[in-house]
């Protein structure tokens, strides 16, 4: 276990005051959410956006909570959720936070844990930093400039983020999406030899899970994604520094997204 250096949320951190609050935001919006899901399936008010994506009652508790507490705390920044309409006109604020209230919807409603609370912020077009935050398992996932990139389960002592380094592509344990799925994974498993595979509806878990060493690659073989999540994705990507992407074309002919150590 690595012990978090004495600064990870210093005062005299940069952007201190916003990942606490970005932290502290995720968890009580996590906490929500699992209360209402475990109401029952009525309780979610399940209803469907453009493109039959699924919509709770929880995405829209959770996304009130977070723009609230955002707004407040920084009232001359744009606040972005993926459950409320942007005025076209602030679009180009400086600092832009993003906000994907339950990232895994389809998991979170089927009572697994593949479902996570993201919240980035965006200065002058760059990710800066990253909360994502697993509630059911109490799992936060985090990073900022001078901070590099850590977990912590609880109030548990942190863990920073370190890639695994694999050899062999054999070795590679690939995580994809459950709902997702197409038959272009088992085909870049067969070419590329890969046995073991674990599902997860969360693109932020995907990856955090990825950085936390435990998995190892995430085809990105479907066209599923929104623009509205790559940003929102682009955002919390800071919450892996400690990661190079890179982008190869397998034999299947399609891309996939491998991650390797500096």
């Amino acid at each position: 276990m690595t012990a978090a250096p004495s600064h990870v949320a210093g005062p005299a951190t940069p952007l201190a005051d916003e990942l606490r609050l970005a932290r502290a935001l995720a968890r009580e919006a996590g906490a929500i959410v699992v209360a209402i899901r475990d109401r029952g399936p009525a309780a979610l008010g399940i209803e469907h956006k453009p493109g039959d994506e699924p919509v709770t009652l929880a995405d829209r508790a959770a996304s009130e909570l977070i723009v609230a507490g955002l707004e407040a705390a920084f009232p001359d920044d744009l606040v972005i959720s993926e459950e409320r309409a942007v005025d076209p006109g602030r679009t180009t604020a400086h600092r832009v936070w993003f906000v994907d209230p339950i990232d895994g919807t389809k998991d979170f409603i089927r009572g697994t844990e593949g479902f996570a609370v993201m919240i980035g912020l965006a200065i002058a077009g760059q990710p800066v930093l990253g909360v994502v935050y697993q509630p059911t398992q109490h799992g936060t996932f985090w990073a900022a400039p001078g901070l590099g990139a850590w977990f912590a389960r609880g109030d548990g002592p942190p863990r920073r983020l370190r890639v695994r380094a694999v050899t062999d592509v054999a070795e590679l344990k690939l995580v994809a999406s459950a709902s997702h799925r197409s038959a272009t994974i088992d085909q870049v498993k067969t070419a590329l030899g890969i046995a073991n595979e674990h599902n997860i509806g969360s693109v932020g878990i995907k990856l955090a899970l990825i950085a936390l060493g435990e998995l190892f690659t995430s085809p990105a073989c479907t066209s599923t994604s929104v623009r509205w999540r790559r940003r929102a994705r682009r955002a919390c990507s800071s919450v892996m520094p400690t990661c190079r992407w890179r982008s190869a074309r397998w034999p299947v002919g399609r891309w996939a997204r491998c991650c390797s150590t500096r």
